[in-house]
């Protein structure tokens, strides 16, 4: 019996966290190398409105990818046919990627531009369109957090009415 629950609960656990997980590497990124710097700015795929997505910040010279001292902060706008977003700038983290999470009000095409400073100096800068797609018809898909508690609790329920049916048995 316990091996069951052991059985159940682990299922459960890896089978809901690969749902949420979402990293530089499944997603893309607009890279670009300009005045000698390698720009790399990581996003997930598809980005849909209404929904947060993650925006990563990189830079390095092109000729000496070790050195990490290069800058010390990114200023980034956020901007669609001349209506301003967002804008703000972001310090470099120390641990992990250096970024913030954003959530687009409305599906179109968006300009990106993200400025890398060294205290008060522009290193290098960059920028990009981004096409966010409408958000989809909330009839249409499953809520993973609501379809992850649902098979949390028949789960539970299943094990307990086995549970029962072998001590009765037993008895």
């Amino acid at each position: 019996m316990k091996s069951l629950c052991i059985i159940i609960f682990i299922s459960f656990l890896f089978g809901t966290n690969s749902l949420f997980v979402n990293a530089h590497g499944g997603g893309v990124s607009h890279e670009e190398t300009k005045d000698g710097y390698f720009i790399d700015i990581g996003y997930q795929i598809l980005p849909i409105a209404f929904e947060q997505i993650r925006f990563d910040f990189n830079t390095y010279i092109q000729e000496n990818p070790e050195i990490e001292d290069i800058y010390t902060d990114v200023w980034v706008r956020i901007s669609r046919d001349r209506e301003l977003f967002f804008s703000g700038g972001i310090g470099k983290s120390f641990f992990g990627a250096t970024g913030f999470t954003y959530a687009f009000p409305e599906e179109g095409t968006y300009e990106i531009l993200a400025r890398f400073q060294k205290d008060a100096d522009v290193v290098v800068e960059s920028s990009f369109t981004m096409e966010v797609l409408p958000e989809p018809n909330q009839n249409a898909h499953v809520n993973p957090y609501a379809a992850a508690s649902v098979a949390f609790v028949l789960g539970s329920v299943v094990t307990f009415l086995l549970g029962r049916r072998k001590k009765q048995r037993s008895l």
